[in-house]
């Protein structure tokens, strides 16, 4: 639900303040950073604390004289020259690219039978990587040290993400406490991580040691936990395409991405080659959450950008993922010809399979819109019904504004614009040459299609898709539309959206640019706004009919 803004106003007489980012630059107007605070007023130190001094009162980065005090509030600009409190820093870490909040994890722990009452810090452990511990004053019921925390760890996986539970548990009688009576959170005791049972747990025989080597080269990660799931360690698509092509290389097995999808951890990968019984019929439909009461919501073929996406959804609210890579064996024997047609028809089978009966919210990002238009006609023609229709900077063939677009955009978030198009130009160029050198090899190793290896078959799919988006135009359509707009895009705003729709089509402007907009602190204010519509259509027999 949305919650009321909290305003700071404006600074007072003789006080600076500065909404900076992570590296010290300063965000545009709507654009969430952290607030730092100079000027006469600002204080020098704090008393008898220099390690506190230290981290609170830095160089301001445009007058190196000067010193701003970091508040650890998160804020941003309105257009009317107010600032808006967004939340407390404090009580928030970053571990593995997930912004976890530690109250969240709190609040779970202090409903536990065991526990009387329960905190949550950040601590780096051995190899400087932050870790998640748990300090608790536990109701005690007879039960060993070892018992309440085993019972914990396990009952806390059934309500978190495996990325939000705990390294270490340590039990105190009380909590040591500040002269005024607040918890001392520097005075609690450090853990010996390699003492506790812990998320990482590392390969344990020599077949486990082989994916796991195999993740590290595709990953360039060193320390990967057989637990870890290849997503939250910034996976994508495309590289969980290389990393099945090495599995089959290496074990003379065909994982479809679909099936890796919902097992994207290397023991469960281990039960998947032990078992390959355990691997599922293609079907471009991934479950991510399938429990709740309103209306699903499908996100069309943005695998990784969905993943990162799942989590930010209310917990109530199921959520699937089409897939076109979940279903390449039955599309490759119609690679020469394929339309979009085909793929829609596909997916709408596969859609009313795992939610018979049922309406369907769709939302798509950047290049599917003409591919979502289609499922929607054909869903529509079938008599479901289509509440809402999100789109996420998806356009179609929107206007080419050129070098004025990125004038506009340059004078308006300065060099941090300039910066972020050249580390997406370089991502997008990586990829598109590793997808060059995987077609290569398919015209020079294979004649039939059908008998390519998966990968390969994977990136010809890829191919096709390109050529069959270029030769479909959609139709008219009647779906309520409600387009998410990245402020790099502003200029464009509906662009050509108006031609398919006849209602009105809602806007949203949101902070950060096309690329950043699965990233926090961005992600959060989309899928706020998102969880906003999606309140409003429960899933009942009226909505049925």
């Amino acid at each position: 639900q949305m919650t009321k803004s909290i305003l700071i106003g404006r600074p007072i007489a003789n006080t600076e303040v500065y909404i900076l980012d992570a590296h010290l630059n300063p965000v545009p107007i709507g654009v969430i950073g952290e607030l730092y605070i100079g000027g006469d007023g600002l204080a020098k130190e704090y008393l008898n604390l220099p390690e506190l001094t230290q981290q609170s009162f830095i160089k301001n980065p445009f007058n190196p004289q000067e010193k701003l005090y970091k508040t650890g509030d998160y804020v941003r600009y309105l257009s009317d020259g107010n600032i808006e409190f967004i939340e407390r820093i404090d009580n928030q870490v970053k571990i593995r690219g997930f912004r976890i909040e530690l109250g969240e994890i709190e609040a779970v722990l202090n409903q536990h039978n065991y526990v009387k009452e329960a905190k949550v810090v950040s601590r780096e452990n051995q190899d400087n990587n932050k870790q998640l511990v748990a300090y608790i004053i536990p109701n005690y019921n007879q039960q060993s040290i070892t018992e309440i925390n085993e019972k914990i760890r396990e009952d806390l996986k059934q309500q978190l993400p495996n990325y939000m539970i705990p390294a270490a548990f340590m039990l105190l009688e009380s909590f040591p406490l500040t002269p005024n009576g607040k918890i001392n959170y520097r005075a609690l005791p450090e853990p010996d991580f390699s003492t506790f049972q812990s998320n990482y747990v590392a390969p344990r025989n020599a077949t486990e040691e082989i994916i796991a080597n195999i993740w590290r080269q595709v990953l360039t990660i060193k320390n990967i936990s057989i637990h870890d799931n290849f997503f939250e360690l910034g996976g994508h698509s495309l590289l969980a395409i290389r990393l099945l092509a090495k599995i089959e290389q290496e074990f003379n097995i065909d994982i479809p991405l679909s099936t890796f999808l919902q097992n994207p951890t290397i023991f469960a990968l281990i039960n998947l080659i032990n078992e390959t019984k355990n691997i599922s019929i293609e079907s471009s439909v991934v479950p991510v959450q399938t429990q709740g009461e309103k209306i699903p919501l499908f996100f069309v073929n943005s695998i990784s950008y969905a993943q990162k996406f799942a989590s930010y959804l209310e917990k109530d609210q199921p959520f699937y993922i089409l897939n076109i890579f979940g279903i390449t064996e039955f599309l490759t024997p119609k690679l020469e010809n394929l339309t979009l047609e085909d793929i829609a028809t596909k997916f709408v089978e596969d859609m009313e399979k795992a939610c018979p009966n049922s309406l369907y919210h769709l939302i798509t990002y950047c290049g599917d819109f003409s591919l979502t238009l289609e499922i929607i006609k054909q869903l529509q023609r079938k008599g479901h019904k289509i509440p809402l229709l999100f789109l996420i900077d998806s356009f179609w063939e929107p206007e080419d504004l050129g070098v004025y677009l990125h004038g506009y955009n340059l004078r308006e978030f300065g060099l941090g614009y300039f910066l972020e198009k050249v580390k997406s130009k370089f991502r997008y160029q990586k990829e598109q040459f590793i997808i060059f050198l995987k077609q290569t090899l398919s015209e020079l190793s294979s004649v039939n299609k059908q008998s390519s290896p998966r990968y390969i078959k994977d990136i010809q799919l890829l191919r096709a898709l390109k050529t069959a988006r270029s030769q479909y135009y959609p139709q008219p359509s009647q779906a309520k539309v409600i387009l998410f707009l990245s402020q790099e895009y502003r200029l464009l705003h509906t662009s050509n959206l108006t031609n398919f729709f006849k209602d009105n089509i809602e806007v949203h402007e949101i902070p950060g640019y096309h690329h950043t907009l699965f990233q926090e602190p961005y992600i959060q204010v989309l899928v706020t706004k998102l969880n906003s519509y999606l309140e409003t259509y429960p899933l009942d027999e009226q909505n049925l009919k």
